[in-house]
């Protein structure tokens, strides 16, 4: 795809948080460096009261910060600029159009993708597989299948903020059929396993949202054209920027066992 220019979006979110003891904490809230595709300047990550955070890529390559966070009201801010391509990627329905976005079996799938066919503890893939094919079985492989996942998912799952927390899984969502944006991408990915196709988890910081938003928004399905971003909540618009893949940002370790890490609020723009 030929580029026609750069936009560059500011990045600038703000979390506050109460914690009922000192707690290791991993953050994972940053703008991932991705060759080609966007490129970070300028990041700042501040937390108060000041704690030391050690920088580190995870498994799948995020950038993540450990830390110990003090007990009490803790405030996370991070800001950014972030280049991207004027043009966004084109839609996995292009691929699809060209004939590009077809299915593969297991033994054709390139081995790296391998892992995103697997359940997950938010994903429970396993448990979903008679779900998935009763509803989706029948319809032609590739893109369309996927989509209808998506259609399915925007039409019989409500949006409401404050309904799950950190243990709500997409079997949950499935039986409760209520969540956020976070529960709508774990149903998407679980069901897409369910089906063997492999598919990822992405969040990341959109342009264009009423209110702005962090959040996880999107997951990756794997076509025979590539990974493809698709919207189980909708779309974010043209542009959007990726924060860590399978992350989940923050990851309090230990605090519930003694209290709950309570979030006091949260904004970007």
């Amino acid at each position: 795809m030929e580029r026609r220019g750069a936009l560059k979006l500011s990045v600038h979110v703000i979390a506050d948080l109460v914690l009922p003891v000192p707690t290791p904490t991993t953050l994972q809230i940053e703008a991932a460096q991705v060759a080609g595709v966007q490129a970070v300047e300028s990041p700042a990550l501040t937390v108060a009261p000041f704690a030391e955070a050690e920088p580190f890529l995870d498994f799948y390559g995020n950038p993540c910060r450990r830390l110990m966070m003090v007990a009490g009201d803790v405030r996370l801010e991070y800001a950014a600029t972030v280049t991207l391509p004027d043009a966004p990627s084109p839609p996995a329905e292009k691929a699809h159009e060209a004939g590009g976005a077809h299915e593969a079996d297991a033994l054709h799938l390139p081995t790296d993708a391998l892992l995103y066919t697997l359940p997950s503890r938010y994903c429970q893939s396993d448990k979903m597989v008679a779900m998935a094919q009763d509803m989706f079985g029948d319809v032609a492989p590739g893109f369309a299948r996927v989509q209808t996942v998506c259609d399915w998912i925007n039409a019989h799952i409500t949006y409401q903020y404050g309904v799950s927390d950190a243990g709500t899984s997409a079997y949950d969502t499935a039986a409760q059929r209520i969540g956020v944006c976070r529960d709508f991408a774990h149903l998407g990915i679980a069901f897409c396993r369910a089906l063997n196709i492999p598919a990822r988890y992405v969040s990341g910081y959109c342009l264009g949202l009423a209110p702005p938003t962090s959040t996880p928004i999107s997951r990756h399905g794997w076509t025979g054209a590539g990974w493809h971003s698709t919207l189980p909540n909708g779309s974010p618009g043209p542009h959007w920027c990726k924060s860590p893949w399978d992350a989940t940002p923050p990851t309090v370790h230990g605090a519930r066992s003694t209290g709950t890490a309570k979030p006091k609020g949260c904004q970007s723009k």
